[in-house]
């Protein structure tokens, strides 16, 4: 006889057979089902089982509409299937070249650049490929030495200040690791915030890689000029700037997408040209893939980049010369 699970008059046995489904398929437990759905694990639990005491309506709701919304990312990722995945560009071989020498010298690497030119891509792309590699990612709030330093031992975790410094304790925890601490959008961080990140590197003999826009550049440069925090210009050991995407990029990217079109790469290659770069790029490749499997369709054309370009950006198409 089969073990089959039953459900009570009180449960639907088309939605609990559905989330068990979905469950299975997202290979996710019961728990983290809950979670999603915005219910307790244990009505969850009792709902499957036929024991929930609750009102049904609006719980059954709740499920519904993540088994619905479930529905709509699927079908929204099986129309973007040919996306590609990490592409080994010129600019990401030029960054990590900064993030390998930074930590095995060690020593302390400054990396600029414009929007969208793929900082962020290559640093967690290191970060994963790499072993003892920290990201953290600035924002104003971490204008302070006191919150930066905060917002890297939360990144680096198990850092136990045990009543002392959170400066002495990044150092115990990261000394002794050969490991890279990666600063990314370090723009946004105070000269002060700067200064004391450096202290990092002095004291536990790990790389620092200060990641960010162009301004970033200018502003380190003009602390070295400072005499109280000259130590931090003098201990930067190498530095790459990118102001934007070059021609092998943008090839490189193309090529991963399969886009062989001359007009098309012609288009891309003017979008890759405007605000944002390749990562402009790829945003407006991926939802013309959207589109264009929604007219169900399998060749990209140029009507359906124009068309995502305009619906993502409401600007004007960039210009490009068409052969033929």
């Amino acid at each position: 006889m089969k073990n089959e699970q039953k459900t009570s008059v009180n449960t639907s046995p088309a939605l609990a057979e559905a989330v068990r489904r979905a469950v299975a398929e997202d290979r996710i437990s019961q728990r983290q089902a809950a979670e999603r759905i915005g219910i307790s694990a244990g009505g969850l639990s009792a709902y499957m089982g036929g024991t929930y005491k609750g009102s049904n309506a609006g719980f059954e709701e709740k499920i519904q509409k993540w088994l619905d919304a479930r529905t709509v990312r699927q079908r929204t990722l099986s129309s973007s299937m040919n996306v590609p995945g990490w592409v080994k560009t010129a600019a990401y071989t030029t960054f990590e070249l900064v993030f390998a020498h930074s930590q095995y010298t060690p020593d302390i690497g400054l990396i600029t650049g414009g929007a969208g030119v793929g900082k962020t891509f290559a640093a967690n792309t290191y970060a994963e490929k790499g072993v003892n590699v920290w990201v953290v990612t600035a924002d104003p709030s971490m204008k302070t030495p006191m919150k930066a330093l905060k917002e890297i031992a939360f990144v680096l975790g198990d850092v136990d200040r045990g009543g002392g410094s959170w400066l002495r304790a990044i150092v115990r925890r990261v000394r002794g690791s050969q490991g890279l601490l990666i600063i990314d959008e370090a723009q946004h961080l105070s000269t002060d915030a700067i200064d004391q990140i450096r202290a990092i590197h002095d004291q536990a003999e790990i790389g620092v890689v200060f990641s960010g826009n162009e301004p970033l550049r200018g502003r380190i440069e003009g602390i070295g000029r400072l005499d109280t925090h000259a130590q931090l210009f003098s201990r930067i050991g190498i530095r790459k700037d990118r102001k934007g995407c070059s021609r092998q990029d943008v090839d490189a990217l193309l090529d991963a997408w399969e886009i062989d079109d001359p007009n098309l790469r012609r288009l891309a290659s003017a979008i890759a040209a405007q605000q944002g770069a390749l990562r402009t790029m790829n945003k407006t490749l991926r939802y013309a893939v959207q589109l264009c499997r929604a007219d169900d369709r399998e060749r990209l054309s140029v009507e359906d980049v124009q068309e995502a370009w305009k619906e993502l950006t409401m600007k004007p198409v960039p210009s490009f010369k068409r052969e033929g």
